[in-house]
């Protein structure tokens, strides 16, 4: 993996990142530490009850069940979708488990692990070497059981480790109540948005190697957070 000097890039370290460049380099009195040029993880990365990993063509079923639902498109900024149209969408996601440059987005399917059904999916977008957007969808049925909670916890838990993300952000639209309940529990605050009919929710990391893995009756309602036209799974 490709490294970059935490002092070198533009963001604060805010605590001791996981790469260190050496242990005999230093800045100021204090260990350099390093990002990854390029971002990826060791696939999958795994909860109690959730697989995140790359999408396979194999998903189709399952994606066509949420992507053409209108109760999960309603914040999204895509119609519903027909069977085909998922397809194309899952074609064009299934090399997106990496960002290298800024905008570019990691795309991940997130599987149930007691069904193997995937269930959602959860969306990283590279805004600068530290910076990054969530995005998430998940299917009515998964919705109400902590899960979507659980996915977003565990994909900020292990960027933050391992790609060194100090502040993550999230918009969503004006009515999507229950987003905005789950970025709440999973430690986002408001902050200021110019766009109008979108909320904007922000996190940022004090202790870079602290969990923020919800506690296992953590309950949540919500199912998407997608503005228009800023994420198409």
């Amino acid at each position: 993996m490709l490294l970059l000097p935490a002092n070198l890039d533009g963001c604060s370290s805010g605590g001791e990142h996981p790469h260190r460049l050496s242990s005999g380099s230093r800045t100021a009195g204090r260990p350099v530490y390093a990002r990854p040029v390029i971002w990826t993880f060791d696939y999958p990365l795994q909860t109690e009850r959730l697989n995140l990993r790359p999408h396979t063509i194999a998903d189709l079923y399952d994606l066509a069940v949420f992507h053409g639902d209108p109760d999960v498109t309603r914040y999204m900024p895509w119609p519903v979708r027909d069977r085909e149209q998922v397809r194309a969408a899952l074609v064009a996601k299934i090399p997106q488990i990496s960002a290298s440059t800024t905008g570019e987005w990691i795309v991940l399917a997130v599987e149930e692990r007691r069904s193997r059904t995937v269930i959602g999916e959860v969306l990283l977008k590279r805004e600068s070497d530290c910076v990054a957007e969530v995005g998430y969808a998940f299917a009515t049925q998964a919705q109400g059981k902590g899960l979507a909670t659980e996915a977003v916890l565990h994909l900020m838990d292990v960027s933050q480790r391992e790609l060194g993300i100090t502040t993550f952000d999230a918009v969503i639209e004006e009515p999507n109540v229950a987003s905005a309940r789950l970025l709440a529990r999973a430690g986002f605050v408001p902050a200021p948005s110019t766009e109008p009919g979108l909320l904007s929710f922000q996190r940022t990391v004090t202790h870079p190697m602290a969990s923020t893995t919800p506690h296992p009756g953590h309950k949540t309602t919500a199912g998407t957070a997608a503005p228009p036209e800023r994420w198409t799974p």
